[in-house]
């Protein structure tokens, strides 16, 4: 599969060493239906993960969580 790459920024703050103001990552969007309603969230692809982590947020999204 391919994905688009997006630029993001890089603050110089948070890692000194880093001479790039940006630097490409895969995300893509990935879109919810709920009873609530339907949301979007992005992510960023890792295809050697063993596993996924997502956000707090999208537990509340899903009703999962208060």
């Amino acid at each position: 599969m391919n994905f688009k790459y997006r630029k993001f920024p890089l603050d110089p703050k948070e890692n000194p060493d880093f001479k790039r103001k940006s630097s490409l990552r895969p995300i893509i969007q990935i879109d919810f239906e709920t009873e609530k309603g339907n949301f979007g969230y992005l992510v960023l692809i890792d295809s050697g993960a063993d596993f996924c982590v997502f956000h707090g947020e999208i537990g509340k999204g899903w009703g999962l969580m208060l």
